[in-house]
């Protein structure tokens, strides 16, 4: 069957022109159809996100969803190659800034991708990658990524929706500190909830374009690849 994706694209009210120009490189392909949505001026990102995942329940039906952000501009061909990893939810990676803190790599703009951790009371929490492997694609499941280029199947959001909301930021109950980002607890819902692992391309860079963009500034895989190969061992 051919694939029908739904493009979801949250936003303040500006999308990158590079984008639209990404986009439209799809009017014309056979291989799959994509429709897009976007919702515009919705303040909280969970609340925005909840709202593009009901568009993709229609009598039609889409094969998968896809999540672009507004400020993210994906390269060339990304489509095919999340389509190509064939996973439940398969993603290419993103750069965010980071300040320098405690113990933790900055400042500098990091790969958006964490990976799981238990706390001594049991509570799981998300700790930065400073580093990242250089290419390639690895299926974890103790990894949340941000949702900038993430693709998920149509069967992972029929499975999410017997307890919603998809998204949600939530917030420790002593402290009302943030406890996840509405991407991250998607993600722990994905690994934990549904028992599924999520896909990462490291060869799907995308531009995250804030006054520059984070990716040029990164000089993404050149620093630390061997730092960066054992923390993967250490953690997978």
């Amino acid at each position: 069957m051919k694939p029908t994706i739904l493009i979801a694209i949250p936003t303040m009210g500006n999308i990158r022109t590079e984008l639209v120009a990404r986009l439209q490189d799809y009017s014309h392909v056979e291989d799959f159809r994509i429709d897009v949505r976007v919702i515009a001026n919705v303040q909280d990102h969970a609340a925005a996100r909840n709202e593009l995942v009901m568009y993709h329940f229609t009598p039609e039906g889409y094969t998968h969803l896809l999540f672009i952000d507004a400020d993210t501009v994906p390269p060339g061909g990304f489509i095919e190659a999340l389509l190509a990893m064939k996973a439940p939810v398969a993603s290419g990676i993103a750069h965010v800034w980071r300040k320098k803190q405690a113990n933790r790599p900055g400042p500098a703009p990091l790969p958006a991708i964490w990976h799981r951790v238990l706390q001594q009371d049991g509570t799981p929490t998300y700790q930065m990658y400073g580093a990242v492997p250089k290419s390639g694609v690895l299926v974890m499941s103790d990894i949340a990524i941000g949702c900038f280029c993430m693709m998920i199947a149509a069967d992972v959001i029929a499975r999410l929706a017997k307890h919603l909301p998809f998204f949600k930021t939530t917030y420790l109950e002593e402290t009302q500190e943030k406890q996840f980002s509405e991407d991250i607890y998607f993600c722990e819902r994905v690994t934990q909830e549904l028992g599924l692992p999520i896909a990462v391309n490291f060869d799907l860079v995308c531009g995250h374009y804030k006054t520059i963009n984070l990716a040029d500034v990164a000089e993404y895989g050149q620093n630390c690849v061997e730092v960066a190969e054992a923390l993967w061992q250490q953690n997978s």
